[in-house]
């Protein structure tokens, strides 16, 4: 399926994507790997005494489902904005923030997922978004960037179009990802994870040991 562009979703438009259930083990791998163990995800005794009755998932661990259910349907591949700023400071997310505003159709909910880089808490930041209730951003764990479909997305930037160039200025390595964008967007293809969760964090569990080795 070919994605849609923002300015071509209807306002009231549904779509179904597969079902995922929330199972045990995946609460408690997203426990241990965001360092979020607080009873209410993982304690069913304590759980029963609060208003859910129950154990509940991370609000993060439902986004991140629900993101990679809307991304296998294939209506947001292709949708790719993109800006090249020399400089990532408060200013420069600030106008990244307002070309997706005035990109993205009015009426429809932004949600944003980033990372904790202290430009996107700035005061400054903060200041704009509370006139625009429209954007919703969620931070993701320190050190889970890995898990960002974006990040795979700048690793096919890498490999495919930034290694293999010689540029010699920044003007021209700023045209080569604009037209890797543009060409991208022509032919978009879905990142699908084909390893499974424990295999994942085995891997992070082989990194990790590395880290506190070298410390």
């Amino acid at each position: 399926m070919t994605g849609l562009y923002f300015e071509e979703f209807q306002v009231g438009q549904k779509i179904t994507t597969v079902g995922r259930t929330i199972a045990e083990s995946d609460i408690f791998a997203f426990a241990w790997l965001s360092g979020d163990y607080n009873q209410l995800h993982t304690d069913a005794e304590f759980s029963k005494g609060t208003p859910f009755g129950q154990r509940v998932a991370h609000g993060l661990l439902g986004l991140s489902v629900a993101s990679g259910l809307i991304m296998r349907t294939g209506v947001l591949e292709g949708t790719v904005i993109g800006s090249c700023y020399p400089r990532h400071r408060n200013v420069e997310f600030l106008k990244f923030l307002r070309k997706i505003n005035s990109e993205i159709p009015k009426g429809l909910d932004l949600h944003l997922i980033l990372d904790n880089y202290g430009t996107h808490t700035h005061p400054n930041v903060k200041k704009w978004l509370t006139k625009r209730h429209r954007f919703h951003l969620h931070f993701i764990p320190t050190s889970s960037s890995w898990v960002n479909l974006v990040e795979r997305w700048f690793a096919e930037l890498t490999e495919k179009r930034v290694r293999r160039g010689v540029f010699k200025s920044v003007p021209d390595l700023i045209e080569a990802i604009e037209d890797f964008m543009r060409t991208y967007n022509e032919n978009p293809k879905p990142f699908v994870w084909t390893k499974k969760v424990d295999q994942i964090l085995e891997k992070v569990n082989e990194c990790k040991a590395i880290v506190d080795t070298l410390h």
